[in-house]
């Protein structure tokens, strides 16, 4: 009669053990994908020529770059402190000026669908220490909203920024707007602008649903065939 008791608890017991394996497993899996979360290239633009065109873009995402206000020009050699390109090496540089108006950088992207970016980028003041604002448009590029003021490093002075953009509400099309403190005859140099993004946290919720339901339902197909095995 043991035996007999024994036998029937034991499909309890294993389906038992199945589910605080399988939970722990899901646990195991949730923080080394929350871990491995990483920057995921959208645009960017290392200057391997005097050209303006992005060196990269994701998928179906359209980028340009251009100096609103003021002239850009490119000078040699660039820098390769913040290069990710598949294949890093010194190539040009943009200086951007004007001694009559506050200079003024404008990034377009498309066909973006995220709540979320990152601007990263690599500057210098060419003569006197200067600042730029940066600020993001949802809205036809009509009225802006304003990130950070970064006050770029002194000249022959590399240094990298890191500005985040969110509440975009999955709008495609961003404008990131970079705007001088001041005139100036010797301007800023840039190179290496990255445009990243991070996947959502609804993507990893949506995973981390489905390791449950297939885990919930494999343990329950695993106890209901331990039972009629038993039940003969």
């Amino acid at each position: 009669y043991g035996d007999h008791r024994d036998l029937h608890s034991f499909p309890t017991r294993r389906s038992s053990d199945l589910r605080r394996a399988f939970f722990a497993l899901t646990a195991a899996c949730v923080l080394t994908v929350s871990s491995g979360k990483a920057a995921v290239n959208v645009a960017y633009w290392t200057f391997p020529s005097a050209t303006s065109s992005p060196d990269y873009t994701s998928g179906s995402v359209s980028a340009s770059l251009a100096v609103a206000t003021g002239t850009g020009t490119f000078s040699s050699p660039g820098t390769i402190l913040n290069d990710w390109a598949p294949s890093p090496g010194a190539s040009e540089y943009l200086n951007v000026k004007d001694s009559s108006a506050k200079p003024v950088i404008l990034i377009k992207l498309s066909n973006l669908l995220v709540s979320s970016l990152n601007l990263s980028y690599e500057a210098e003041s060419a003569g006197s220490q200067r600042t730029i604002t940066w600020a993001y448009s949802i809205n036809s590029g009509g009225s802006y909203i304003t990130i950070r003021t970064d006050t770029l490093s002194s000249r022959d002075t590399w240094a990298i920024y890191s500005d985040s953009v969110g509440n975009l509400t999955g709008d495609s099309t961003v404008w990131l707007r970079g705007t001088f403190g001041g005139t100036t005859s010797s301007g800023a140099n840039f190179d290496n602008i990255f445009i990243t993004t991070i996947p959502e946290p609804i993507t990893y919720a949506m995973a981390v649903f489905g390791l449950v339901f297939v885990g919930g339902s494999a343990g329950r197909f695993y106890l209901c065939r331990r039972r009629l095995a038993t039940a003969k």
